[in-house]
């Protein structure tokens, strides 16, 4: 059910990383990512910031280490598989179970990829692996490992948490869906037209103006006794 591809390999701490996960391997991963894009810096695009030989040494010391880091993946890959192996009667399901909760999704898939080596109708694994994957968004291959794990014989004692995980899926991809349709369309707000008492109104003939005030009027009589 875990599927590795051997291009994992070719990036150094990317194997561990995934087999044990840890604070040290993905500082492996990290620095060699980082060494990685400053030598392809310092090589084609600002090939002054540092000396040819400087340049070319940081290369030697980057194949040397894509090297050894290809003998650590491989031993740490042979050292798993040995003590898997020489334990075939491990319930390894406790352990994988400990780790979903803890949210290690890739220690959960290296575990449950175990158990189901050992036994491909494993219900109990098949139905972790399936809330792992609806959890980590790969909702199409839970999907179809759920349809798989139905079929299974093993699984009727499971049928509950079965009909459990396909709600789950469905309002998962509901849930996508929404947000899908409105961070591509989200609601327009409707413009207002212009209201009625926003509207230009002429006046009308009953407009008259404003009569002066009691002042203005005893200021006009008096201009009009004195110039007569």
């Amino acid at each position: 059910m875990v599927r590795r591809t051997w291009l994992l390999y070719l990036w150094p701490g990317a194997v561990p990383l995934i087999l044990e996960p840890g604070w040290g391997t993905f500082l492996v991963a990290a620095a060699f990512a980082c060494l990685f894009h400053l030598c392809l810096a310092a090589t084609f695009v600002w090939p002054e910031i540092w000396p040819s030989l400087l340049t070319r040494g940081a290369w030697f010391f980057l194949a040397a280490a894509w090297a050894y880091s290809v003998y650590w993946a491989v031993l740490c890959d042979r050292r798993l598989r040995r003590a898997a192996a020489s334990s075939p009667g491990e319930d390894l399901f406790p352990a994988a179970l400990q780790a979903y909760l803890r949210g290690e999704w890739s220690r959960t898939e290296h575990l449950l990829g175990r158990l189901l080596h050992r036994n491909p109708r494993d219900a109990e694994a098949l139905l972790l692996l399936v809330s792992l994957w609806r959890r980590t968004g790969r909702l199409d291959e839970a999907g179809r490992l759920l349809r798989e794990l139905e079929k299974l014989d093993a699984a009727r004692p499971w049928y509950a948490e079965i009909q459990r995980e396909k709600r789950l899926l469905e309002e998962k991809r509901s849930s996508i869906a929404a947000d899908v349709r409105t961070a591509v369309s989200p609601p327009a707000e409707g413009r207002k037209g212009p209201s009625q008492s926003d509207e230009f109104e002429p006046p009308s003939g009953d407009d008259e103006p404003a009569p002066p005030t009691s002042a203005a009027s005893r200021h006009d009589g008096d201009a009009r006794r004195a110039a007569a």
